[in-house]
């Protein structure tokens, strides 16, 4: 989509890319973990509908910023 300002405020997703993720502890415990037999791909999904399955909100916060830092380089997300 082209983005009209349509990201600038907090909504709720059906799943966050798993490098973006914060969990909570609670969550983790409830649900578990990634499921290991999705490897590189999906797991991130998985765990987000296991979560809203067990009544966690899955949201995205514009406001974040995610730093990966990699091979060549920090990199602002």
């Amino acid at each position: 989509q082209d983005d009209h300002g349509q990201w600038d405020r907090p909504l709720d997703a059906d799943y966050v890319q798993g490098s973006c993720l914060l969990l909570r502890a609670s969550l983790v415990e409830t649900v578990g973990s990634f499921d290991e037999n999705y490897f590189v791909d999906w797991e991130e999904v998985d765990l987000c509908l296991r979560a809203k399955k067990a009544g966690y909100r899955v949201c995205y916060e514009p406001r974040s910023v995610v730093w990966h830092r990699g091979t060549h380089g920090d990199q602002r997300l």
